[in-house]
């Protein structure tokens, strides 16, 4: 199997730029590595994409609760 990562024996402080990396590679690969400024995303659009992202019905799974400040936040670093 190609692009499997060998992690057996590797400390969890060790493996996270390894799988960091390695999520980056993907991104890349898929073309998904642009910033949503890149992709046209305007700071004016912020406040009705934080809307949205309050009420995707997506946030009932996650695991870390995300309020309104949390994804100003996110939102604003992705420009």
């Amino acid at each position: 199997m190609q692009n499997v990562l060998e992690l057996r024996g590797i400390g969890s402080a060790q493996k996270q730029p390894i799988l960091l990396e390695k999520a980056r590679q993907i991104k890349r690969a898929a073309g998904l590595d642009l910033a949503r400024g890149q992709l046209g995303v305007r700071p004016s659009d912020l406040p009705d994409l934080i809307k949205k992202g309050l009420n995707d019905l997506c946030m009932g799974t996650t695991p870390r609760r995300a309020n309104r400040r949390y994804i100003e936040v996110v939102y604003g670093k992705s420009l």
